[in-house]
């Protein structure tokens, strides 16, 4: 499963309209329903590319590169590895602690329920639709900003902070494509297949456990990890469950 074929699926939502379309409506009713249709898949794109490709490509360290930045903020090569490796790593706290403790919150208000629901928890209830693995711009805005601007204070330079949020969002690029091949492939890596059960276990099984989706390092850290079961029929539920093997 390569990248491509990851946003090729992706992309294939916006050629499923009319397919999936009554037949007996009138033309009219048709014609608006395609719309309405269609304005929601737009809406799932501009999700995924306002929540993965515009965090990838901050412009401070293309600026860097060109040499627009004074020399006391210019970094060597080993700097440059170190801070992307970082940013890299870093990721896999952010996702553990969004999903666990944002994702997961027992809200009591509706506004808290309702936005909640939109962000994390649909997604459990139609693990298998795609436009629900994405992180919308509502969401995904706040959270890069505030890492980039961390970043900034920690080291004092904002090229630091530009080349730790390169490596972040490498790491959610990661996250995105293992969160994919989760739920709608059966890789025969053995890493990918271990995430994979993993994963599943946590949606069908412990959702108050096994939060890490890249990794369970950090649920080893914190006290929620699991081992993975290897036992066929393990996961059941009211809809058609998913073979974990």
């Amino acid at each position: 499963m390569s990248s491509f074929e990851f946003l090729c699926a992706t992309l294939s939502l916006c050629d499923s309209v009319v397919d999936q379309l009554p037949r007996e409506i009138s033309p009219q009713r048709l014609r608006d329903t395609e719309i309405t249709q269609r304005r929601s898949q737009i809406r799932t794109l501009l999700d995924f590319w306002g929540g993965v490709i515009i965090p990838a490509t901050p412009l401070q360290p293309w600026l860097s590169a060109l040499g627009y930045y004074p020399p006391c903020q210019r970094l060597c090569t080993l700097s440059v590895l170190f801070l992307l490796v970082c940013g890299f790593l870093s990721w896999g706290l952010i996702e553990y602690v969004l999903h666990r403790f944002i994702f997961h919150y027992d809200a009591r208000s509706r506004l808290a329920r309702k936005i909640l629901y939109q962000a994390h928890i649909s997604h459990h209830e139609t693990p298998e639709a795609i436009k629900k693995h994405f992180a919308s711009l509502l969401l995904s805005t706040p959270i890069s900003a505030a890492y980039w601007l961390l970043g900034w204070i920690i080291t004092g330079s904002v090229a630091s902070a530009s080349y730790l949020f390169i490596g972040m969002a490498a790491g959610y690029f990661s996250y995105q494509w293992v969160h994919f091949q989760c739920h709608h492939r059966k890789s025969r890596v053995r890493v990918l297949k271990y995430l994979r059960r993993y994963h599943l276990l946590h949606h069908f099984k412990t959702p108050e456990l096994r939060f890490g989706v890249t990794s369970p390092f950090f649920d080893m850290a914190f006290g929620t990890f699991r081992p993975v079961t290897r036992r066929r029929g393990l996961i059941t539920s009211e809809q058609s469950s998913p073979d974990i093997t």
